[in-house]
C-alpha cells in the first residue's frame, strides 16, 4: 500500500520548516511526492499542534523514521 492511499500530502508555505524539510528530503534522493506524503503521515501521527511546532531538523528526523 502506498502512502498516497493512506495520508494526505502536506502543502507547505514557502520558506516554512515544512518546505525546507521537503527540500532536504528531495536533496537526499526522495521524490517530491514521497517527501510530501511522508510529512503528511508524520503530521497525522503527531497531530497538528505538535507538527506545527516542529523545526526543520525534527521534521526531517521524523520523516526519515517513517521512511525506514
Amino acid at each position: 500500500m502506498s502512502l498516497t492511499s493512506v495520508h494526505q500530502p502536506v502543502v507547505p508555505v514557502a520558506g516554512s520548516p515544512v518546505a525546507d524539510a521537503i527540500s532536504a528530503l528531495v536533496n537526499l534522493g526522495y521524490s517530491d511526492p514521497v517527501a510530501r506524503e511522508t510529512l503528511g503521515s508524520v503530521k497525522k501521527r503527531l497531530g497538528n499542534d505538535s507538527f506545527g511546532e516542529m523545526g526543520v531538523e525534527e521534521l526531517i528526523r521524523e520523516a526519515l523514521r517513517t521512511l525506514v
